[in-house]
């Protein structure tokens, strides 16, 4: 089994030429393909990129396997869990990853914005304090934690993100926006926390996907 599986995925959506089409439902309209029979495998440890120009459908597909959107066609597997019908053992196996700041909230320290997440996944209170603190020591902001979230770096933020991914210890993770240029050294401190997920626990997979404008 494969952590992440796609066989013909397509998506198509339908550009109507104006606000009167949109409403008569008219036949001016155009037939945007997005995906079109995309096949991808993915393996358990494996960090996927996806490379590619603006529009060419990469947040679409992060969508797809979040369960954000249906396909039109074709079919996608997170852990074996089909995202269509079985969309709620999908998402249970995956933390979504993403670098828009406005997610957070900036009032709140490091370590509160962690325990709110964590807490959002009905995590036990004990549980929730004791990897909070696992997660700050991986992405080394433990010394920061008690700071208001607004005060950090980008590169401070972005290791938040990837940490509340992984609050709970999700099967595998899809990382959106790459849009913003990472820190120095977030790169292998991203891959420490999921060596440091893979020292903590049996049988879990570590998924990064970044769409990229290449």
């Amino acid at each position: 089994m494969y952590s992440i599986e796609t066989r013909d995925l397509t998506k198509r959506f339908v550009r109507y030429r104006g606000f009167l089409d949109t409403i008569r439902r008219s036949g001016n309209r155009e037939i945007l393909t997005t995906l079109d029979k995309v096949n991808i495998k993915i393996r358990e440890g494996e960090v996927f990129g996806l490379l590619g120009p603006n529009g060419a459908g990469k947040s679409t597909l992060i969508k797809i396997l979040c369960t954000l959107i249906l396909p039109s066609e074709g079919e996608a597997y997170i852990n074996g869990y089909d995202v269509v019908r079985e969309g709620q053992r999908a998402r249970e196996s995956l933390g979504f990853v993403t670098t828009d700041e406005r997610s957070f909230y900036w009032r709140l320290s490091g370590r509160q914005n962690l325990q709110f997440f964590a807490t959002l996944y009905n995590l036990p209170q004990g549980a929730v304090r004791s990897r909070t603190e696992e997660l700050l020591d991986v992405v080394r902001l433990k010394h920061r934690a008690d700071e208001p979230f607004y005060s950090y770096s980008a590169g401070m933020k972005q290791q938040m993100a990837i940490a509340r991914g992984r609050s709970e210890r999700s099967g595998g993770s899809l990382h959106g926006r790459a849009d913003q240029e990472p820190g120095p050294g977030s790169g292998k401190e991203s891959e420490e926390v999921h060596q440091g997920e893979d020292r903590g626990g049996e049988g879990q997979d570590h998924l990064h996907l970044h769409p990229s404008a290449g």
